[in-house]
């Protein structure tokens, strides 16, 4: 009697304990190529960047193996939505997201500008915001920018995948501009070759996103953790190790 019961203790540790708590042991961080947070070009198996390096020093601290799942941005806020990711990196608060993921309480990253390029000799005509209305403005599907262009249904606007292509697109120019990050954007233009192609417009974008979390999914195994997390993230920007992360990837940056 005692050792059939050992033995059913047994088989219900090893089939019903033991995988929940390998899949605890995972954090699975959602990477999108946005350079020089992460950088996960798709012709590239070595993936880096400030979001991923920040990411594995709290899995670290957490006993947790990261593992990385490629997807472009809107899919990767399914993929949150969802629960088939646990970390999602650069995102900004929005009534919508709050409801399926929970946000670190300091913001990772502040004061990122927000640009329009159009080809070289073409920008300095965009003077204010009305003058867009002449044109085709090509922007990251599922990214946010600022309130009056993203909710404005009168504007020309083509939605892709990755930056890549709509660099490719206004090269090309089957587009007239494109808006997007700076940082990211001139990190891009520049693995593309394309320096010198393109140029700001004389009107400049309200900064009314200015602020982007780390975050974790509702629907994570983590999040019963989440809390421990957020913690960390914290020592990490108070004890300067992010910035510290974020001098080394921008000093490659500056010299690229």
């Amino acid at each position: 009697m005692r050792k059939s019961l050992f033995a059913a203790v047994f088989l219900f540790t090893v089939f019903v304990i033991q995988p929940f708590d390998l899949r605890a042991e995972e954090l699975k961080l959602s990477i999108y190529h946005y350079p020089p947070y992460v950088i996960a070009a798709e012709k590239d198996d070595w993936i880096s960047g400030v979001d991923v390096d920040v990411v594995k020093e709290i899995a670290g601290r957490m006993n947790l193996d990261v593992s990385l799942y490629r997807c472009p941005w809107k899919r990767c806020l399914k993929s949150m939505e969802v629960g088939t990711v646990d970390v999602l990196t650069n995102a900004v608060k929005k009534p919508d997201r709050e409801k399926y993921m929970l946000y670190c309480d300091k913001p990772f990253l502040t004061d990122f500008p927000i640009v329009f390029y159009f080809k070289k000799g073409k920008g300095r005509a965009v003077r204010t915001y009305e003058d867009l209305y002449n044109y085709t403005i090509g922007y990251e599907r599922g990214a946010v920018y600022f309130n009056r262009f993203d909710n404005d249904t009168k504007l020309k606007k083509v939605p892709w995948h990755t930056y890549n292509k709509l660099l490719n697109l206004l090269n090309a120019e089957r587009i007239d501009g494109v808006i997007g990050y700076k940082e990211p954007l001139n990190y891009i233009i520049s693995e593309m070759g394309l320096q010198g192609a393109f140029e700001e417009t004389s009107y400049r974008c309200p900064a009314s996103h200015n602020e982007s979390y780390i975050t974790v999914s509702k629907k994570s195994p983590l999040a019963s953790r989440f809390a421990e997390f957020n913690r960390i993230h914290g020592q990490l920007l108070e004890t300067g190790i992010v910035d510290k992360i974020k001098k080394a990837y921008f000093e490659k940056y500056s010299s690229k």
